[in-house]
């Protein structure tokens, strides 16, 4: 009997158990959902149940991330709250899902017309209550198409323009009240899609044109975190946009808060917060319009708000007192406006880099094509050929212009011909100086180079310009670069010292060759002047002789005069002039070196 009674309370205990983990996320017919209970997501990720906001005693019903931040995604009865404890939330007989008040009236429903007899409402991990027909699994209705301030992963924003039941963000009034604000985010379809945010139908906020790949608006779109906005094409009627998650595990979503700006907010583990990693208004520029009609915003200028070229401030005051919403008006009328064809045709200003202006419209032509059809048409005050778009075109004001130092599209834009002619003029004086300025560096850069190599080699163009100054034309003999001759006598060492007379000290050197030298350094105390020096110079070059020492070259380079021989290892001629035998050596080669001098001179 025991045992037979314990096998039934632990049977028991696994049914409720059961019951309970298939029922944590789902509300079947004939069940509620109290005040103090809650769905819990499969996942365990999201979480429904009755919740308060701050400083506020109102009751709402909402689907929020299962965090120890309350962070609220979606919420049913926003219009009409609950003032105390006694709400609750279940599947009506008509097969609707209903919010009741304490007096059992209905607060809020999911108002369906056709009656399901068999449904269950189910929390989806990806934060989705649906309602769906247990007979066929299908969804008779699910949050996603209702949404409230928050965009999830797979949710469509879509403008249902054919069966008009739009799917729109729309904000809070404040942060303590879930009511509908003033402002909403929605896509636009026409021509190519863009996304807005409009407070009270009027636009604050504007992505520039889808390309396929990304806003062309927003220059630091990224994949981010594994996220990103995707517009589909296939949707029946019209397309919608969907936020991709490659990563499951990360939690982001998109928000729009109270103020209009919209905001990316990733889960962080390790601060258990939200970081809000992207917003739509960084800085004023963003705010749409913000300069006015043919204005251009940039947002690293000062100020930040400047007319397009061939374009006036329309209130001058006005934009002085950085006021710029009046925008600006064109300088010169065009030709086209003026039906005279005598004159020079109109033209088109290239602007760079910039988030192209609303008010687009989307022709299927070439780039040529595009450009020949605008300049035909004299409605047509601008063209784009963004990549990925197309040919599109401008005949309205250009609003919502900004400038951006990395990203966005070229923009031509139609003016007077006088006005790019003075446009051209001033290029071609910046190319002028461009290019005279860049030729001082190269020219500065040679002329070192040039030095380098002289210096390496041994002698310098200086050297041989002194010569002919003075009027001495040498038979090609080589002059020494000072530094040449100091470093290959160690610096005049007075080791190196091999004698010294009224000429001055001669010193015993190496060049970097190898090569053995005596070098010959003129005093500063000599009376030798330069001309002397060279002559002598053109003398001893001429006069070789095989019982005289030859000379290699010489060196004039400031006050610097030096002769260079070819080093001798037999020692000094002192030692031939006073030694007996050497003296008739001597004078036969002395006589031999006059007669030289004498048929060289004659």
């Amino acid at each position: 009997m025991g045992i037979r009674f314990g096998y039934f309370v632990l049977q028991l205990i696994f049914t409720c158990f059961f019951t309970f983990s298939s029922a944590i996320d789902t509300i079947n017919a004939n069940e509620s959902l109290a005040n103090s209970e809650a769905l819990i997501s499969n996942g365990n990720r999201f979480k429904l149940s009755f919740f308060s906001p701050s400083n506020s005693s109102r009751r709402y019903l909402g689907i929020m991330y299962n965090l120890p931040v309350m962070t609220v995604v979606w919420v049913a009865n926003r219009n009409k709250p609950l003032n105390d404890l006694s709400g609750t939330f279940q599947i009506s007989s008509d097969g609707n899902l209903v919010i009741l008040d304490g007096r059992k009236e209905i607060v809020w429903s999911t108002n369906i017309s056709s009656s399901v007899a068999n449904s269950s409402a189910v929390l989806l991990d990806t934060g989705n209550l649906v309602l769906q027909d247990n007979s066929n699994g299908a969804y008779v209705w699910e949050s996603f198409e209702h949404a409230c301030d928050s965009w999830l992963e797979k949710m469509k924003i879509v403008p249902d323009t054919i069966r008009d039941e739009e799917n729109v963000l729309t904000s809070w009034t404040s942060p303590d009240d879930p009511a509908p604000g003033s402002f909403s985010l929605t896509i636009e379809p026409f021509d190519v899609p863009q996304s807005f945010v409009r407070k009270d139908g009027n636009p604050c906020w504007r992505t520039g044109p889808w390309n396929g790949q990304k806003y062309t608006g927003i220059p630091n779109m990224s994949s981010q975190y594994g996220y990103g906005v995707k517009v589909v094409s296939d949707y029946p009627g019209t397309p919608y946009q969907t936020l991709m998650l490659a990563n499951s595990s990360v939690l982001v979503y998109v928000f729009l808060n109270s103020s209009g700006r919209v905001e990316q907010k990733v889960w962080s583990d390790e601060k258990k917060r939200w970081d809000v990693t992207w917003s739509s208004t960084s800085n004023e520029c963003d705010v749409y319009g913000k300069c006015g009609p043919f204005g251009s915003c940039d947002a690293q200028d000062m100020p930040i708000c400047s007319c397009i070229r061939g374009f006036v401030p329309r209130s001058k005051d006005e934009w002085e007192a950085g006021n710029w919403t009046s925008g600006c008006t064109r300088k010169t009328r065009l030709q086209c406006e003026q039906n005279n064809f005598a004159g020079n045709q109109d033209e088109f200003l290239k602007v760079e880099r910039v988030k192209l202006p609303d008010h687009f419209r989307l022709f299927r032509l070439s780039g040529e094509e595009c450009r020949d059809w605008c300049l035909i048409d004299c409605s047509c005050i601008a063209y784009a050929y963004p990549p990925g778009i197309g040919c599109l075109r401008w005949t309205q004001n250009l609003t919502d212009t900004q400038k951006f130092a990395d990203g966005g599209d070229d923009l031509h834009i139609r003016l007077a011909h006088s006005e790019l002619a003075d446009k051209k003029q001033y290029h071609i004086a910046i190319i002028v100086a461009a290019v005279t300025l860049g030729f001082i560096p190269v020219a500065v850069c040679a002329y070192f180079l040039l030095e380098y190599l002289l210096s390496y080699r041994g002698y310098s163009e200086e050297s041989t310009l002194k010569q002919v100054k003075h009027g001495v034309k040498l038979e090609e003999l080589p002059t020494f670069r000072f530094m040449i001759l100091s470093n290959a006598t160690e610096n005049f060492n007075p080791v190196n010292k091999l004698g010294q007379g009224g000429f001055g000290l001669v010193y015993k050197g190496r060049l970097p060759n190898g090569v053995e030298i005596a070098v010959k350094r003129l005093a500063r105390s000599s009376n030798q002047g330069v001309e002397e020096f060279m002559n002598e110079v053109e003398v001893i070059s001429r006069l070789q002789h095989r019982n005289l020492v030859r000379l290699l070259g010489c060196c004039v380079e400031s006050e610097e005069k030096m002769l260079v021989y070819e080093y001798m290892p037999n020692g000094s001629l002192d030692a031939y002039l006073f030694v007996g035998k050497h003296e008739k050596l001597l004078l036969r080669g002395f006589v031999e070196a006059c007669f030289t001098y004498i048929r060289i001179q004659g």
